[in-house]
């Protein structure tokens, strides 16, 4: 891996629940996608523009409707509106 680059593979929810009484992930689903290049100093906007690009996320979606969190090194997970969307883990 070049140096100020991670390598992730990306997973998608199975999730249970409703928006009254909350969702939790039932199953993680592999996407296929392995590759996934993201720069060290990526914004959280620049990886949700990866995610669309990669067929993740609905390019239709506001980049303010989701939120980002987790360690890069390990792994970065991914919510819309309070709802979880994917992770990435990082390849290492």
């Amino acid at each position: 891996m070049e140096k100020g680059h991670y390598i992730y593979e990306v997973f998608t929810y199975d999730l249970w629940g409703n928006p009254k009484d909350g969702f939790q992930v039932n199953d993680v689903y592999s996407t296929g996608i392995r590759d996934l290049v993201i720069c060290e100093d990526a914004k959280d906007k620049d990886v949700i523009r990866y995610l669309k690009k990669a067929g993740v996320l609905n390019p239709k979606d506001h980049f303010k409707s989701f939120d980002i969190f987790g360690e890069p090194d390990y792994a970065l997970y991914i919510e819309k509106n309070g709802i979880p969307v994917c992770e990435l883990q990082a390849m290492n």
